[in-house]
């Protein structure tokens, strides 16, 4: 009768026979002719040692436990006194347990290619992550601008114990990044020069945070895409804008809340929404953002509770500081007003509807719009959606809001992405007020860049549609070409 495989033994007639540990994985009987054989030899009876130690804990193999599956424990009750000598037959808990392992697969004598390929891969991510690093720390190197400037004047404002609200106008966010500020200012030793580097590294770091979330989500190519980016590399090392920490907390929180939105809020859904409202505290970048997930929630109450916790955790941040600082609050966070270019109400707003419509009126129309476009969308990929048109129908736009939607282009590459991604570069380069490492000054071509990101955001949203009234088009024009009906 011919030897039976069972796992990683052999039975025959009831008898085992157990390959020695050099010449598993080795082809018939002779021993291993190189080295290189012995160290696979080796490593795939380690292999072999670590599963069968963690199948021997996952059903804690002991004769009449309960936890045994219903044939062992029939065979323990059966033989209830197994000598250590009879452990490893058949009919033992143990040989039931190895005879349920799965066969390994021999090893090749150069390796598993797709082990090859994995560590491969693995390596070009953490060389990505060093180019990366580098690239932002390198541009760090070339100065700062004005926000820079600005956070000197806060960690001063938080060294003597100060009010930021009540003693500077150039603060114009939540309490979290300015007490972020004065947590790297003291670790930089109050050092200016340490400082600007601690600034770019911690922003960095907060680069690698969101590399990593769209590496397990979207893909290697997407997240290298993201991290190489030359906008995120200048917006972070060079301008120092923390807009990516908003973005990294918002991803957290729909990590957390996921998506299943048929259901009342629940211990998880609810710690998203806490996280979504300290994004807020950072930047309130996502305002908007409850409102797209209440229109995905089901349940008018529960509509409530994900739109007012995140606004309710934002407005408690301030509590601390409104007694002293209440009119800075008011003047310098909540009615705050950037430059007011308006780049997409100039261009894509009929001037019949100007004179009705301000900019600031169209923004918010278009936020509710695509909130209900992208209501059957991930929570993640709406969050990725929300910034792209959070940034193209902005009425003012500053050079670190190009950085903002760079996640969504990274993970929707498209035409007009691609050109987006080289205009904001180009427009940071040659404006008088970004990195301008061509010695130029010019307004720089925002505009140009704004259009394109709009242009993509639309090719991502009705693909579909846009695809199948082009094929229409082209049936239509042959038809007309040919004279045939």
């Amino acid at each position: 009768m011919p030897p039976r495989r069972c796992g990683c033994f052999y039975w025959n007639n009831g008898a085992r026979n157990d390959r020695a540990p050099a010449q598993i994985g080795t082809s018939g009987n002779a021993p291993p002719s190189s080295s290189r054989q012995k160290g696979t030899a080796r490593r795939e009876f380690s292999r072999f040692q670590r599963r069968l130690h963690l199948s021997l804990a996952t059903v804690n193999v002991v004769p009449n436990s309960k936890n045994l599956p219903d044939e062992i424990s029939a065979s323990s009750r059966a033989k209830p006194n197994i000598r250590p000598g009879k452990l490893f037959q058949k009919d033992s808990p143990v040989g039931l347990v190895i005879a349920r392992m799965p066969p390994m697969r021999e090893p090749s004598v150069l390796g598993d290619p797709g082990e090859r390929r994995d560590n491969l891969s693995g390596w070009l991510m953490y060389l990505v992550i060093f180019v990366g690093l580098m690239a932002r720390m390198l541009v760090a190197t070339y100065g700062h601008n004005y926000d820079m400037d600005s956070y000197r004047i806060v960690a001063g404002i938080m060294d003597h114990g100060g009010n930021v609200y009540a003693e500077t106008p150039r603060y114009n966010y939540g309490p979290v990044w300015f007490q972020t500020i004065h947590a790297i200012d003291l670790v930089a030793g109050h050092q200016r020069v340490v400082f600007r580097y601690f600034m770019a590294g911690f922003l960095s770091l907060v680069d690698v945070g969101i590399f990593f979330v769209l590496w397990k989500k979207y893909g290697r190519a997407a997240a290298a895409f993201f991290f190489l980016n030359p906008i995120s590399v200048i917006i972070t090392g060079y301008h120092s804008q923390f807009d990516n920490l908003a973005v990294l907390l918002g991803l957290f929180s729909v990590l957390l809340m996921q998506d299943d939105f048929d259901k009342p809020v629940g211990s998880r859904k609810f710690c998203g929404l806490l996280v979504l409202g300290l994004s807020l505290m950072t930047k309130h970048l996502l305002f908007v953002f409850p409102f797209w997930l209440a229109v995905k929630q089901k349940g008018l109450g529960q509509k409530a509770i994900v739109v007012m916790v995140p606004i309710l955790v934002f407005l408690a941040g301030f509590a601390p500081y409104w007694h002293d600082g209440s009119q800075g609050i008011i003047a310098n966070v909540f009615q705050y007003k950037s430059a007011n270019n308006e780049y997409f109400y100039k261009m894509f707003v009929p001037q019949g509807l100007q004179f009705m419509f301000s900019g600031l009126a169209v923004w918010f129309f278009s936020l509710a719009v695509f909130a209900f476009l992208c209501r059957k969308k991930t929570a993640i990929e709406s969050l990725l959606l929300y910034t792209a048109v959070l940034v193209a129908t902005s009425p003012a736009i500053a050079n670190q809001y190009l950085a903002t939607p760079i996640p969504f282009v990274a993970t929707h590459m498209n035409p007009f992405t691609i050109l987006f991604t080289g205009a904001g570069v180009l427009h940071l380069l040659v404006d008088v007020n970004g990195f301008n490492r061509v010695g130029l000054t010019s307004s720089g071509c925002a505009d140009i860049a704004v259009s394109f990101l709009f242009f993509g955001l639309i090719w991502v949203v009705w693909r579909a549609e846009i695809t199948a009234l082009f094929k229409r088009c082209v049936l239509e024009i042959e038809k007309q070409w040919s004279g045939k009906e």
